[in-house]
């Protein structure tokens, strides 16, 4: 900026646009402004009232003045028709041919003094409603006007056809970004200019506008300059007056004009010194959190491209429009997407409850009460919780039931098997995998920890991860944040974690093969479930629940249980716990006969016991006969479990799955017994 524009100080010619003003043309000292009806003015007024070369704005001895140019219709300034030369005050109103200018020397004599005159946000209409007067035209936009008599802008074809163009385009894009994106590339081929953005208003106050003392934040959404120059931001003066007056203004001529670039880019890059013009829209985005929201289009020119014109804020207003419009349709699909995905969750959270309803914790021994009692205090907390025990208790009921009683009963609730998984398959299991990450990986799945999203995660046999799953786990464990396998993408997820194990964790430590890290993340809360055989009060009733439930689903099988069976299961050991109650009960609802399910049904294991214990126990078992029958061999549990396993693989015929479940444990245990056998 010279010395000289700084000593008379800057000065500006305000278009009126139907009571607003929305065409700013700053005036330089050096440069004369002509107004006319001829395409080569700084002004074009596109009415037949005008003259080619209607009037004059210069500087001449520190003062600006207006002169008519001999055009037929005359120039009046404040409504009075000028004879000759006319010295302009600021504040003072000069037309032609029916279009008002406002001289001003300052732009905040513009701003309105109350905002809320201006009338609530959600007050603003689409261009085509409100009444307003082109300053291009002088023409008004009647609210009422008819259907076959549009504004001027759109008469034409080609801008009828670039809007169609636009709107569906934009109908086909999923996201707001894709959307800013299409609007801005379009404006930017239709304006032949080359740089801009559309950006997001943020207010750090209680003010749904922000004011000179709210700070003001504008996020980026897209933005577009020439290669190798960086995007100007909107300047906050520009971008508060948009705002407040919810109108878009055209600024021409502003080369140096601190008021419209960023002041601290203005003294600094060279490339702001060269913009001449800047194009600045508000686009209204609805309520977010029971206040409009509101974003900016901006768009600015360099000297060496076409001077955008008055018409240039129809277009960029019908494009705000569009992107209104399709901010509310992705916003709406969006919500329908959120209720539905949460609808879907509680549908699974359903039908697992559904498929679990036989698992109920039933019992009244004060050892399960006691747990019941642990339960519920833990569950409305937000902490990770270990549950540990025997190998059959119940520790996924139990971490099913913390999940019903928490905050996050409506979210989703998925187990997986820790120890059922080799290492490579557990890491895509709890962490996902993109694309082509392995052989196989045909598509992006995501993991567990991914589904359980907003719910509760549980991780049964936690002790069988390998020590490479254990260092990532315990990263998502503390930053809740992990990438999935062959992805490079941080994935922040809300999830509580559940824990079991029925393994010695302190003695895995000191074996290192657990990681003491990781056991003291997951050991917040440690809960251990008692056994079978801690809680005898229980075996009868839990005999009768699973009988009952079995009987629902088929309506066959015996009603109940003989004296004998009920004797026989009170006195056994029960070393398989719940698990192994539950599948005795299943095998005597099979296979029974009688209407009272007999011992022999039951098909219970003597293996665990002592010959003096089955001798107490009073059943003669075809295994007790045969044992009986043969002479006295010393041989360790061990030995006598090695040959029991054999044995009923021997009977299933190598069915790993069946001599399991004969045997009322795990697949997995079963596999690590086998392999120590091989050894």
């Amino acid at each position: 900026m010279t010395v000289t524009e700084i000593h008379h100080g800057p000065a500006y010619l305000v278009l009126q646009n139907g009571g607003r003003w929305s065409d700013v043309f700053r005036l330089v000292p050096t440069q004369p402004l002509v107004i006319g009806r001829s395409s080569k003015n700084a002004i074009v007024i596109a009415d037949d009232r005008s003259s080619r070369q209607h009037a004059e704005i210069f500087h001449e001895n520190g003062a600006w003045k207006v002169r008519d140019l001999g055009s037929r219709n005359g120039t009046s300034v404040d409504g009075k028709t000028i004879q000759s030369v006319h010295s302009l005050q600021s504040g003072q109103v000069v037309q032609v041919a029916g279009v008002s200018m406002s001289f001003v020397d300052s732009l905040d004599s513009v701003f309105r003094s109350d905002p809320a005159a201006l009338g609530p946000l959600s007050d603003a209409r689409p261009l085509s409603e409100a009444n307003e007067v082109s300053p291009a035209t002088g023409q008004s936009i009647s609210q009422t006007q008819e259907i076959d008599s549009p504004p001027t802008i759109l008469e034409s074809k080609q801008t009828q056809s670039w809007m169609f163009n636009m709107a569906y385009t934009l109908s086909q894009q999923s996201t707001w970004e894709q959307a800013c994106e299409v609007v801005l590339e379009s404006l930017l081929r239709e304006l032949k200019i080359h740089a801009g953005g559309i950006v997001l208003v943020q207010s750090d106050g209680a003010s749904d506008l922000p004011d000179t003392k709210v700070a003001m934040r504008l996020a980026i959404v897209c933005a577009r300059e020439r290669p190798g120059k960086a995007y100007r931001r909107v300047s906050e003066f520009l971008a508060q007056h948009v705002l407040k007056s919810r109108q878009a203004v055209l600024a021409r001529n502003i080369q140096n004009d601190p008021i419209f670039g960023n002041q601290s880019e203005t003294t600094q890059s060279s490339q702001a010194m060269s913009t001449q013009t800047v194009l600045c829209a508000p686009i209204a985005l609805g309520e977010k959190e029971g206040k409009p929201s509101w974003g900016l289009l901006h768009l600015y020119a360099r000297d060496d491209e076409p001077n955008p014109q008055a018409e240039a804020l129809e277009i960029a207003s019908l494009a705000t429009q569009l992107l209104t419009v399709a901010f509310q349709q992705l916003s709406r699909q969006k919500q329908i997407e959120q209720k539905l995905n949460a609808t879907q969750k509680q549908v699974v959270a359903l039908r697992s409850q559904l498929n679990d309803q036989d698992q109920a914790m039933i019992g009244t021994s004060p050892a399960i009460i006691t747990l019941k009692s642990q339960l519920a205090r833990v569950a409305p907390t937000q902490a990770t919780v270990l549950l540990r025990g025997e190998s059959g208790v119940g520790k996924e009921l139990a971490a099913r039931e913390i999940h019903r009683q928490s905050t996050r009963a409506d979210g989703p609730f998925v187990a997986i098997n820790c120890g059922a998984l080799a290492p490579q398959l557990l890491e895509s299991e709890l962490f996902g995998h993109e694309k082509g990450a392995f052989t196989g990986a045909t598509d992006r799945r995501p993991g567990k920890f991914e589904l359980a999203d907003g719910g509760t995660i549980f991780l049964d046999e936690v002790g069988e991860m390998s020590a490479e799953i254990q260092v990532k786990f315990l990263r998502a464990l503390e930053k809740r944040s992990f990438e999935r396998v062959g992805g490079s993408k941080p994935i922040t997820v809300d999830v509580r974690v559940i824990a079991a194990t029925n393994r010695d964790l302190e003695e895995a430590i000191r074996e290192r093969s657990f990681r003491a890290d990781l056991y003291f993340r997951l050991r917040v809360v440690e809960i251990v479930l008692p056994s079978l055989k801690q809680r005898r009060e229980d075996i009868l009733p839990l005999a009768e629940y699973f009988l009952g439930t079995f009987r629902n689903r088929s309506a066959t099988g015996p009603t109940g249980f003989s004296e004998d069976a009920m004797c026989v299961m009170q006195s056994y050991a029960w070393p398989g716990n719940i698990r192994e109650l539950r599948n005795a009960v299943e095998r005597a609802h099979v296979l029974s006969i009688h209407s009272l399910a007999e011992p022999e049904d039951l098909a219970l294991s003597y293996i665990h016991l002592s010959e003096q214990e089955k001798l107490s126990v009073g059943i003669q078992s075809p295994q007790l006969e045969s044992v009986g029958q043969q002479p006295y061999q010393e041989k360790g549990l061990d030995q006598l479990e090695r040959e029991h396993i054999l044995a009923t693989l021997q009977f299933t015929e190598g069915q790993k799955s069946r001599a399991a479940s004969i045997l009322g444990i795990e697949r997995s245990t079963l596999d690590r017994k086998l392999k120590r056998y091989e050894d």
